[in-house]
């Protein structure tokens, strides 16, 4: 674990699986002048392989504020705001704007 700040921000897992061993058999010819020679070899070993995975992120008040923010805006928070205002919060002028919005307009000309 790597901690920072008094948070966990890596854990590392470790596992095994049976060991593979790996054989390998190499040979090599060899000529001369007047013979052919050859050379065997046999190879074994473990076989490791190594995979990684995982993300790394961390909140700040930064980020929480820009996205707080980025979905009103794209939520369209702002023009509901500002029609509850305009026909509720005004007086005189929001009894105007909700006789204005609740009127029927015919848009198709005879």
């Amino acid at each position: 674990e790597v901690i920072r700040n008094n948070e966990v921000v890596c854990l590392a897992v470790i596992r095994h699986e049976p060991a593979h061993w790996t054989d390998r058999k190499r040979v090599w010819f060899l000529s001369g002048e007047d013979a052919v020679e050859a050379r065997y070899r046999d190879q074994r070993g473990i076989k490791i392989s190594i995979t990684h995975t995982g993300q790394y992120a961390f909140w700040t008040a930064s980020s929480v504020f820009n996205l707080v923010a980025s979905t009103i805006v794209y939520l369209g928070m702002p023009l509901l705001v500002a029609n509850l205002i305009l026909l509720h919060c005004c007086g005189k002028p929001s009894e105007v704007y909700q006789k204005a919005q609740r009127e029927p307009v015919n848009l198709v000309v005879k």
